[in-house]
């Protein structure tokens, strides 16, 4: 078996799943290290002081930090390789409460009828009443000292967690044998395998089979406190939250929200500084392709460049339009430094439409795209506070911009028509998760409209259809596109002659024969660019199925007589 024989230090918060945890780094470094309770040499005897001014040896030797009330300062700075382990505070006051109802007096000072006096009293008062006078705050003083060093990816740095030891054992332990550079053998593996969850009540040295309210339950604080004191814990908490956000794989942030039950949709907006709210956990993996996390392969970037390349072609060739692709930067990435772990933005690898720009894929294809633009100084907001999307200042820059860089020859350019400024009071996307109260929204539409809609199939999202004419403008547009562009309904009309708007990714090529534009617009969030787009989809066909699933209708006979 191999090994790093790096020292190492578990820095860990009191909880039920310690020893467990413990059990196994004893396990996977048994031939590389000697494993100690560093605490077990100072605590017992009162130096304090000397837990303070220890120094780890920086070869062959685990250590077991128990104590995290008490700041190490060697820890801070000696760069020591660091396994943390966290609970949330709020299981942990849970657990807590049943201990004191059966620990027993560890200063020796108490009779047995005093002591279970004492429990009387606190069983009688509750567990409300318990938690709310229990400060675990305190269980992440040597966390906060050293956050600068934990936040950030490092090969001696491993943030664990009670929820990811319960949850998925297997991606921990994953996770520690990659930090040891140890291979899993066959008596290795029968002996973590005694630690997983699953298996505890037949493991006679789990915390939980000697002391009454142990538990394997992360979140158990939401069916055992009320309401109001999960409020009250969560404000004398909250710079710990913050933290624990950081430190927590992304797959169990949800379980740290500052939410009350029954708020669950919370955990699908993250709060970033200012008030914004940005994505999470939405079907699109937002929040990895911002980490650049999100995988990427070759053949799909390929098949991109190929899908747009070949729109491009049969739109030159059959009817002479122009086909352009234009992406729309995330909020998430605009507004990075706003994200409530803003040091995370690509800190695994480039997002997904990064890595296409920069590969040789982009050469055959290669859509519009610049975040500087929405990322300039401006008057007025460019993306919504409270919503996924921009505004509709940040709409319109954003296509004026396209205009010009792609040569959209018309009668009008977009920035130069007249707006009318309307004040609206909206709860976006976003803020309807967290139950947030509505905030006036700039609305803009042309002051002075030449175009009007035609037609509207009324089919919400995808399945939308929208076709305007303009007596005073000229040449066809055909746009395929997503919610962003919802922005732009009222704009682009006015600087061409006729345009059909499609929410979709699709494309028909029978149909663009016979519709016969001058423009074709594919407009797409950048969260979208890892969702491949369709060509060869029969829009009557499409839409008819959105129009019967969705209500509304009448795309196919209006646009029978193309």
């Amino acid at each position: 078996m191999t090994g790093n024989r790096e020292s190492f230090v578990v820095l860990t918060t009191p909880t039920s799943g310690t020893g467990s945890l413990g059990r196994l780094i004893r396990a996977i470094t048994a031939n590389t290290h000697k494993f100690v309770n560093i605490s077990d040499e100072f605590i017992p005897s009162g130096d304090v002081d000397g837990l303070k001014n220890w120094s780890p040896e920086p070869v062959g030797y685990g250590y077991l930090y128990n104590t995290p009330h008490i700041v190490c300062e060697s820890l801070i700075t000696s760069g020591v390789r660091v396994i943390t382990n966290f609970r949330d505070p709020r299981d942990m006051a849970c657990n807590q409460y049943y201990w004191a109802l059966q620990h027993p007096d560890v200063t020796g000072r108490l009779s047995e009828s005093a002591l279970e006096s004492k429990r009387e009293k606190i069983r009688s008062a509750g567990i409300d009443a318990f938690v709310q006078n229990v400060d675990n705050s305190i269980h992440f003083r040597m966390f906060e000292a050293m956050a600068d060093r934990l936040v950030r990816p490092s090969r001696d740095v491993l943030n664990l967690s009670y929820a990811q030891l319960c949850l998925d054992f297997d991606s921990l332990v994953s996770d520690l044998l990659g930090f040891f550079e140890v291979e899993m053998d066959g008596d290795l593996a029968a002996s973590i395998e005694s630690e997983r969850p699953e298996r505890i009540d037949n493991n006679p040295s789990w915390i939980g089979n000697h002391w009454t309210g142990g538990d394997v339950s992360p979140g158990r604080y939401r069916k055992e406190l009320s309401c109001e004191t999960i409020q009250k814990f969560n404000d004398r908490h909250a710079s710990v939250f913050g933290l624990m956000r950081k430190l927590e794989r992304k797959d169990f942030r949800s379980l740290l929200t500052l939410d009350l039950p029954g708020q669950q949709e919370v955990d699908k907006a993250l709060v970033g500084s200012d008030g914004f709210l940005f994505l999470d956990l939405d079907s699109n993996s937002t929040q990895k392709q911002i980490r650049g996390e999100f995988n990427v392969p070759d053949e799909f970037m390929a098949e991109i460049a190929k899908i747009h390349w070949s729109r491009s072609e049969v739109c030159l060739h059959s009817v002479g339009a122009i086909y352009k692709h234009l992406v729309v930067p995330s909020k998430e990435v605009v507004l990075r430094s706003l994200l409530p772990a803003a040091d995370d933005f690509e800190s695994m690898g480039p997002r997904p439409i990064s890595k296409y720009i920069s590969s040789s894929y982009a050469k055959v294809w290669e859509p519009f795209y610049n975040i500087e633009v929405l990322s300039g100084s401006s008057d007025r907001p460019l993306y919504s506070r409270q919503d996924t999307h921009w505004t509709h200042d940040g709409a319109i820059r954003y296509f004026s911009w396209f205009q010009v860089e792609a040569d959209i020859k018309s009668d009008r350019l977009l920035q130069s028509i007249p707006v009318l400024r309307t004040l609206s009071n909206q709860v976006g996307d976003l803020g309807g998760k967290l139950f947030y109260d509505p905030e006036d929204v700039d609305f803009l539409a042309p002051s002075r409209k030449s175009a009007s809609l035609a037609f509207f199939n009324k089919v919400a999202n995808t399945g939308s259809v929208r076709y305007y004419t303009n007596p005073i403008s000229s040449g066809r547009c055909l746009i395929f596109h997503d919610s962003f562009a919802s922005w732009l309904y009222e704009f682009i009309p006015e600087i061409f002659a006729e345009v059909i708007f499609v929410h979709a990714n699709i494309f028909d090529f029978d149909f663009l024969k016979k519709y016969s534009p001058d423009f074709v617009f594919y407009i797409q969030a950048e969260r979208f660019f890892v969702s491949s787009p369709r060509n060869s989809v029969d829009i009557f066909d499409f839409v008819s199925e959105m129009e019967v699933s969705k209500g509304g209708g009448g795309f196919a006979e209006y646009f029978s007589r193309f």
